[in-house]
């Protein structure tokens, strides 16, 4: 039953391998963002590299959301994803999964709904989650001793006319013979007078040019030693942008020299001023890596079960090789659905049986309204399962049930 309301995407990881990745994971990179009163700046290298630590081509790790929020990746890059009967059968990317949050912020705005900063960030995050976590337990049952890739996020922009930082790493653990991402070291911040300082990728020699001001390699660079005495003076308050631009560049730099074959080429950078973005340089997106990850979106859309049987299941027409899907903004009414492979977000449900077995991943966003709603789990699933735990806090007047079988 389609009927007004929001937005849906069907996450979709397409079987096949990228050439230029082989048979491993993508990592080094170096993020560098510096900001104060007069402005942000945010910049990121290009080069990717494999596991051993050899080059593998340039990517884009620097997003525009909007005129006033963009974002940066580390870490997590491209995975070819898990391996069936030693081919691989699915791989996903991070320009991938940008693509749609981007997207899916763009129809809020289009629909002028607004959309603040910590909704955005809050997006990204169980976005990658559930696209993590479902490919890491895939890639678990062939490759049972290779440990997922985790990612770091950073997120910066204008909100009511304040400049906001945002910035978390997501961990993958292995809990109950399955992998989970947590959440670590979230930052959130507004920016005031002081130097505002986030770094993510590889960051060791960033860390020992602040650290070391005396340093004769720091006090030998004239961009360095006027960063760093401007930071022990007043905190670097009144660095202009272009001193920002030009430190943020050289530490950017200075990671490459120390590690060429995984931090390096292209520079990405954006600037922030007066509430928007007031200059950028991004990679230009190559469209197969950003199509590694399929997102088909659908619109517009209530899901309600009929007058005759209000609580028909619902049962989405499964896309060949899907991993998962990821709903946003729908309103489910009367319907019994069952959540295991599947996210939500900001997604509205009125007297429906939710179901949960335990069995895949599952996002089940903080944002979703949940009314005269029952929860049916598992037999199977413990009352430490981290997602039972979290319903239970997030809705504490939602009924649950255990029932033997579904």
């Amino acid at each position: 039953m389609i009927k007004s309301l929001a937005f849906a995407i069907w996450v979709l990881v397409i079987a096949g391998r990228m050439q230029m990745f082989g048979q491993s994971k993508t990592h080094g990179t170096v993020n560098v963002l510096l900001a104060n009163k007069n402005g942000l700046v945010l910049v990121t290298d290009s080069r990717l590299s494999n596991e051993r630590h050899e080059p593998v081509g340039y990517g884009q790790k620097l997003f525009v959301i909007d005129d006033h929020i963009v974002c940066s990746i580390a870490d997590f890059y491209s995975d070819t994803g898990p391996t069936m009967g030693g081919s691989t059968s699915a791989f996903t990317t991070a320009p991938g999964i940008l693509k749609a949050l981007i997207e899916m912020h763009r129809e809020a705005i289009n629909g002028k709904h607004e959309q603040s900063i910590q909704l955005v960030f809050d997006d990204l995050i169980n976005i990658y989650t559930f696209c993590l976590t479902a490919l890491a337990n895939l890639d678990s049952v062939e490759n049972p001793n290779r440990k997922p890739s985790g990612a770091q996020l950073t997120l910066a922009g204008y909100e009511e006319k304040a400049l906001r930082v945002m910035q978390v790493s997501l961990k993958p653990v292995p809990v109950q013979n399955v992998w989970e991402y947590i959440q670590l070291d979230r930052k959130d911040r507004i920016v005031t007078d002081g130097l505002v300082k986030r770094f993510a990728g590889i960051t060791d020699r960033i860390d020992s040019i602040l650290s070391n001001p005396t340093d004769k390699s720091v006090l030998n660079d004239p961009i360095l030693s006027y960063l760093t005495s401007e930071i022990a003076r007043n905190n670097g308050r009144d660095l202009t942008l272009n001193d920002l631009r030009q430190a943020a560049v050289q530490l950017k730099e200075q990671t490459s020299r120390r590690y060429p074959n995984v931090v390096g080429g292209k520079t990405q950078f954006v600037t922030m001023e007066d509430g928007h973005i007031s200059s950028q340089e991004l990679l230009t997106p190559d469209t197969e890596k950003l199509d590694s990850i399929k997102f088909a979106q659908i619109y517009n859309l209530e899901i309600s079960g009929s007058s005759d049987h209000p609580m028909d299941t619902f049962q989405v027409p499964p896309p060949v090789n899907a991993i998962g899907y990821i709903f946003a903004g729908i309103r489910f009414a009367e319907l019994t659905e069952r959540m295991d492979g599947k996210a939500y977000i900001r997604s509205r449900f009125e007297d429906c049986v939710l179901q949960y077995t335990g069995s895949e991943a599952i996002l089940f966003d903080a944002h979703n309204i949940v009314a005269n709603t029952t929860l049916e789990i598992g037999k199977d699933v413990l009352d430490s399962d981290r997602f039972l735990v979290q319903f239970r806090k997030d809705f504490p007047s939602v009924k649950v049930l255990r029932v033997d079988h579904f």
